[in-house]
């Protein structure tokens, strides 16, 4: 909808009225006083041109008017019509010596409309020059249209953040975006207001750990119109050895951190000690994961590292194996869908959790790991994440404690597969908890799943299960989904990792 702005008269003769007729159209302004006599004869020098940007976005005023001094003026007069020269807008008002103006309520001016400003001088002898009009100015209001599909889940990684925009605006034309970040939706107090160009993407300042931060973007136009902030769902700075993993609304997972490592003992590069409340856990790669403890107690571990922390969950587990999963650069064959995913360390050689930070192949007598085209990549021992962060050890090594379990179907081993629980009642919650999002089993690097109610441990280990018991496949039960409940029994096989949302 275009608006158009009434407002009251500047410059004209007191009592006088506009004449009657259409509300929409300009008034006759015969009734303007003449601040100084139309030019006829001999006439004052005018000034050289009348500068100002082409576009506002102002109903109600011009934008700021400037010209060079005319040789003997004392005064100048400006005026606005709907052409050179015409007053219709603003009638002649006399501005002082002043060369630079901005005229303020403005009668009539209309949305998309073409205005012209005049000026002319006075010298001494109150004669007035010729009147100097420019090219006019266009007023646009209407701002651009929101931005969309902001992304922000690479921002605590890599600083970029991107949205969708088609990056064009109906009359002065795109100008580019603005961003900010703040410590709540909406705030720009974490990274004020900054334009960034034409492109739909940013990378945007550091920012401090263990915090909540929300992305705000907007689009300009030429005319300097601002549509609405878009702002994100928030993102969060993760605590030292800690990896962003954003929202999955089809596994009920809000953005949260995840434990890069499985959890070691702070001080203690042996992992295999008798369980006591004095050890903390921590996220690092050096030393063998903490392992045999019961799931009690690694919610204990998880816990006292503060209120914000806890045992991860079912559904972040499944946040993390779903951005996995859609990650091209996980799988062998470089599209996601194309050969498999690694299992990580799970071929019992050697048969013990491994120590590890830096080489993906570190201790797995899998030199060639890092290459999809090799054998050795089945024993990889890191994924990325969709956003650019890496997790070691989510399949392979330790099985991981999970908490939030929905239970399975109380069968034995199962594959992952297209039919997988569509035989039971509520097997959309068993798909959307356990299995991948696409069409893949344990031949894809994905693992399986031992069902029932009870504790459910995630990710596999170094022992995989001997073919053919229980319906076992062997090493394709470990993976990114492999899963197994009813795991009461505590083992050198089994970890924890910890999660973290600020609170």
């Amino acid at each position: 909808m275009r608006w158009v702005a009434l407002l009251l008269l500047v410059g004209c003769g007191k009592g006088d009225e506009p004449a009657a007729g259409d509300d929409d159209d300009p008034p006759n302004l015969d009734f303007c006083d003449a601040v100084a006599p139309q030019c006829t004869g001999d006439c004052a020098i005018a000034p050289a041109s009348l500068d100002h940007e082409p576009w506002s976005n102002w109903l109600t005023s011009s934008p700021a008017l400037s010209w060079p001094p005319a040789a003997g003026a004392i005064r100048y007069e400006v005026s606005v019509g709907s052409g050179p020269g015409i007053d219709n807008i603003s009638c002649w008002q006399d501005v002082g010596d002043a060369t630079e103006y901005t005229l303020q309520a403005l009668w009539g001016v209309a949305d998309g409309e073409t205005y012209y400003p005049n000026v002319r001088s006075i010298d001494a002898a109150g004669v007035a020059s010729e009147a100097v009009s420019s090219e006019g100015w266009v007023v646009d209001i209407l701002p651009p249209d929101v931005p969309t599909d902001l992304d922000d889940s690479a921002a605590p990684v890599s600083g970029e953040v991107s949205w969708s925009h088609p990056g064009t605006d109906t009359l002065s034309g795109f100008a580019g975006y603005e961003v900010a970040v703040g410590t709540a939706p909406g705030l720009d107090d974490a990274m004020p207001w900054t334009d960034i160009g034409a492109d739909s993407w940013a990378t945007v300042d550091s920012v401090a750990s263990e915090s909540w931060y929300w992305l705000s973007v907007r689009a300009v136009d030429v005319a300097g119109n601002r549509s609405q902030p878009a702002t994100s769902e928030g993102f969060i700075a993760c605590p030292t050895g800690f990896a962003f993993v954003p929202s999955n609304e089809g596994v009920g997972a809000t953005p949260f951190c995840i434990a890069r490592y499985e959890m070691r003992i702070a001080g203690n590069d042996n992992g295999d000690q008798v369980w006591s409340a004095a050890l903390q856990a921590e996220s690092r790669g050096i030393g063998t994961p903490w392992v045999n403890l019961e799931k009690s107690q690694a919610r204990i571990a998880c816990d006292a590292l503060g209120f914000s922390y806890q045992l991860v969950t079912n559904a972040q587990w499944q946040a993390t194996a779903r951005s996995i999963e859609n990650e091209p650069s996980n799988w062998s064959g470089g599209a996601v869908g194309a050969g498999y995913v690694s299992r990580g360390h799970s071929d019992a050689s050697p048969f013990a959790a491994l120590e590890g930070d830096s080489d993906p192949c570190e201790g797995t007598n899998n030199p060639e790991c890092e290459d999809p085209s090799h054998p050795d990549w089945a024993q990889k021992r890191t994924h990325l994440l969709g956003n650019g962060e890496t997790v070691w050890d989510f399949a392979g090594n330790a099985w991981e404690q999970v908490d939030g379990s929905t239970g399975a179907p109380d069968y034995l081993w199962m594959e992952y597969t297209d039919g997988a629980f569509t035989l039971e009642p509520g097997w959309e919650v068993y798909r959307a908890s356990f299995a991948p999002e696409g069409p893949y089993d344990g031949s894809h690097g994905m693992g399986g799943l031992y069902g029932g109610v009870g504790n459910l441990i995630r990710g596999g280990s170094y022992d995989f299960p001997s073919p053919g018991s229980a319906g076992a496949q062997g090493m394709e039960d470990m993976g990114i989904y492999a899963g197994h409940h009813n795991a009461w029994f505590v083992a050198s096989t089994h970890g924890f990792r910890c999660a973290y949302t600020p609170m």
